[in-house]
C-alpha cells in the first residue's frame, strides 16, 4: 500500500473555516473519484495552525489516475477557488507500508480525548530493513503489551533517505503515560532500545488530533 501523508499551513485564524469549507466541498469530489482518506488531523503538539491528512492508494499509478479525475472535475475547481488564500504551504510525503498490522485498521474509539502519535526515526544508510526487522521482532511487542497500538507502519518513498514512521493511536494522554510508564519498568524494553540504538541517527514525534472528518478518531 502506498500512502500519502499531507501537511498544509494554514492562515492563523482560519482553521475552522478552511476545515469546514473543506469537509462540505472538497472532501465529498475527492471520495467520489475513489480517494481513500485514511485520518484527518489538526495538530496539538508540533507546528500549529496546521492540518495533517493521510490518504491510502493501492499504487503510485492508482494515486495518479485518481487524482487526475478529481483534479479534471468541475467540483473540485470550485472548491479550490473558495479554498484560494487559506493555505499557506504544503507539503506531500509518500511512503511504503511495512505490513506488521494491517495498515490503518485501528478505527478508534471515537474518543474526545484521543490522539494519534507520529513518530519518525532516521535510520542510517542501509540500516532501514534491518531496523523495520527489529522493530517487529522486539520492539513492538514490548509496545503492544504496554497498550500501545499501532495504526500503521511505513518506510518513506520521498523526502529524507532512512525515514520510517510509525503512527501510534491513544484514547488519551493518561493512556500514553499508562504504556510509557509499563515501558520504563520493563528491562527487555530497555535493552532493546539499547541494542537498536546504532540503527538510527535522529526522532522526531508530534500529536495529531483527530478532526470530525477523520475516518480514524
Amino acid at each position: 500500500m502506498i500512502v500519502e501523508a499531507r501537511t498544509y499551513d494554514i492562515a492563523v485564524g482560519q482553521v475552522g473555516d478552511y476545515v469546514a469549507n473543506y469537509a462540505l466541498h472538497g472532501l465529498p469530489v475527492s471520495l467520489r473519484h475513489g480517494l481513500a482518506l485514511a485520518g484527518y488531523f489538526g495538530v496539538e503538539a508540533g507546528n500549529l495552525h496546521q492540518v495533517v491528512h493521510y490518504w491510502k492508494h493501492d499504487s503510485l499509478a492508482d494515486r495518479e489516475s485518481r487524482r487526475a479525475l478529481r483534479d479534471a472535475d468541475p467540483a473540485w475547481r470550485a472548491y479550490q477557488a473558495g479554498a484560494r488564500g487559506r493555505v499557506l504551504r504544503q507539503e506531500v510525503r509518500l511512503f511504503e507500508t511495512h505490513d506488521v498490522v494491517p495498515p490503518f485498521a485501528v478505527a478508534g474509539a471515537a474518543d474526545p480525548h484521543a490522539f494519534v502519535e507520529e513518530c519518525v526515526t532516521l535510520t542510517e544508510p542501509g540500516d532501514t530493513a534491518a531496523f523495520e526487522a527489529e522493530f517487529a521482532r522486539r520492539l513492538l511487542p514490548r509496545m503492544a503489551a504496554a497498550g500501545a497500538r499501532l495504526v500503521c507502519s511505513m518506510r518513506g518513498l520521498t523526502g529524507m533517505t532512512g525515514e520510517v514512521v510509525h503512527l501510534w493511536y491513544w484514547e488519551g494522554m493518561a493512556a500514553r503515560d499508562r504504556a510509557q510508564a509499563a515501558l520504563a519498568a520493563d528491562r527487555s524494553w530497555q535493552r532493546a532500545q539499547r541494542e537498536t540504538q546504532g540503527l538510527t541517527r535522529a526522532h522526531a514525534r508530534r500529536f495529531l488530533r483527530p478532526l470530525a472528518i477523520s475516518p480514524l478518531r
